[in-house]
């Protein structure tokens, strides 16, 4: 899951950058085939990944706790914020 979400935000910043250069080949050729994997990535790669991962998450009295999940990943996500606000 990881390779694939690092493979997700290398593809965003290689488009953006992209998206500042002026047209040509190769920038234009890079673009295409950029945004072709970008797609494949949303569309069919990351539903089958969330399909083999959705027995890993947590049901509590018949019912899904996704909120839990959800939480989990933003204070991991916020952790480096709040580490780096201490030491400036």
């Amino acid at each position: 899951m990881v390779f694939f979400f690092s493979f997700f935000i290398a593809n965003c910043l290689l488009l953006g950058w992209i998206g500042g250069q002026p047209i040509e080949e190769p920038m234009y050729s890079v673009g295409q085939y950029s945004s072709v994997f970008y797609f494949f990535l949303i569309f069919l790669i990351f539903p089958i990944i969330n399909l083999l991962l959705s027995d890993d998450l947590k049901y509590y009295e018949d019912r899904l706790v996704w909120w839990q999940d959800v939480l989990f990943l933003v204070t991991e996500m916020l952790r480096p914020l709040v580490v780096y606000g201490r030491i400036f």
